[in-house]
């Protein structure tokens, strides 16, 4: 049973870094070089301008700021979510949804719901959790209203040092 598990992780990681660089080559836009891509789709309803980080190397207990610009075609209220899959190479560290709400409305967050409609500036800095491992993490996230379109879809390629 073991071995099975095994084999799935490693199947699991390995097709989440092939899907990341298909998605390249498939319509996903650059949004930081060889890190983060949009591979939303024309009608989604957040139109990601720019996206920057302060730092092309991700260091374990650092802070990096980010620094989003998009626009907003709709408001987004209760009942959207957020889905979110991550993995290293082997395994999947963590795969689930949220409430889009929830998430926007901690202390960390900028931004509250409801979430207007226009213009959408961030400037904050995060720490990178130090994690008692580094390595190649990939990240597929993606939000869908409460009417159930489709937000944002976002894929990134990280190196944790």
């Amino acid at each position: 049973m073991k071995f099975h598990l095994l084999v799935f992780a490693l199947f699991s990681g390995i097709q989440a870094q092939r899907g990341l660089r298909n998605d390249r080559h498939s319509g996903c836009r650059p949004l930081i070089n060889n890190v983060a891509y949009d591979c939303g789709s024309p009608s989604d309803t957040l139109k990601i301008h720019s996206l920057d980080v302060s730092t092309n190397e991700f260091r374990r207990g650092s802070t990096v700021r980010i620094q989003f610009k998009g626009f907003l075609q709709e408001d987004v209220t209760a009942g959207s979510k957020l889905y979110a899959r991550i993995n290293t190479r082997l395994i999947r560290l963590y795969q689930g949804e949220q409430d889009l709400c929830e998430v926007v409305n901690n202390d960390m967050s900028p931004v509250r719901c409801p979430i207007r409609a226009g213009p959408i500036v961030i400037d904050q800095s995060i720490q990178i959790p130090n994690m008692p491992f580094g390595g190649l993490f990939t990240a597929d996230v993606y939000a869908v209203s409460q009417t159930r379109k489709q937000i944002f879809n976002v894929k990134a390629n990280i190196q944790l040092r």
